[in-house]
């Protein structure tokens, strides 16, 4: 298994501890693609520096073992923030309503084995378990109803993304795609397929409904415009061969970052436009 398939994409928290950014800088990044370190990319924009607070513990009363751990996190505004982890073994969600507060976040069991989640919105939620892909519409609720939409195998899709409650995608293993248009509906229609290139998928980002990027194991970037179009809808485009992409992330049309497996960060203005975008 790959240090991408392993599902790096996302993996934000570190033991029971969430660090909080209590400011935020955007990144003004120039025209164009490049492929620099980080700390390149940092000086070229040069950003207001980040205030981040000191890492604090989420409340375990209800959860015996002290060392449990938080493997994905999802923050669609100030006001809510859900993450998944595991405690021996065992899956648990943790949702806040005030996630700098120092008291503020609940834990509990998650029978589905969520081990991903994606929250676009504040009514809206989805996670990546090991029999399926859940939904949640109540996800700030003091318990939170969560839905299997649909089954999945957890080896083989490791990646999801969420633009809205109008659609999810999944990404995994050679290709592998499975994509809704109504993932929180009663009766949701899931779409699976291959992409044409039929290389391991690194990560997916959703930044609107009409629009997802995927990254893949080699160096390729893939868009679409219509994600649940199937595998022509994909267009596949070399960016970094031979080098693997992870840790994909797209907040706008206009704007992807990615890292590449040479410790360098990739990022574009025009994600649907190649090589030079």
């Amino acid at each position: 298994m790959s240090r991408a398939q392993a599902g790096r994409a996302g993996r934000v928290g570190v033991g029971r501890r969430l660090w909080l950014a209590l400011a935020a800088a955007a990144v003004a990044a120039p025209i164009g693609l490049a492929a620099a370190p980080s700390s390149a990319v940092t000086a070229a924009a040069s950003p207001p520096p980040l205030a981040w607070s000191a890492p604090q513990d989420v409340d375990q009363a209800t959860i015996p073992n002290p060392s449990f751990d938080l493997s994905s996190v999802s923050c669609p505004s100030a006001g809510l923030c859900v993450a998944a982890g595991s405690d021996d073994g065992s899956a648990i969600l943790a949702t806040s309503t005030d996630p700098t507060g120092s008291t503020s976040w609940r834990v509990m069991p998650d029978s589905a084995g969520i081990g991903t989640v994606d929250c676009p919105t504040s009514t809206f939620c989805a996670g990546l378990a090991g029999n399926g892909i859940y939904t949640s519409t109540d996800p700030a609720s003091a318990s939170p109803a969560w839905t299997r939409s649909t089954a999945v195998d957890r080896d083989r899709y490791y990646h999801l993304a969420c633009a809205s409650a109008d659609l999810c995608v999944a990404a995994g293993v050679q290709g592998h795609l499975i994509v809704s248009t109504d993932p929180a509906a009663k009766s949701p229609s899931w779409t699976h397929f291959i992409t044409n290139t039929g290389d391991g998928l690194t990560g997916v980002a959703c930044p609107t409904a009409s629009f997802c990027v995927a990254t893949d194991n080699k160096g390729d970037v893939l868009t679409s415009k219509n994600p649940a179009g199937g595998p022509s809808a994909w267009t596949s485009k070399d960016v970094a061969s031979p080098v693997e992409m992870f840790e994909l992330t797209c907040p706008s049309t206009s704007f992807c970052l990615a890292e590449d497996g040479q410790s360098q960060v990739l990022y574009s203005t025009d994600p649907g436009g190649g090589a030079q975008a």
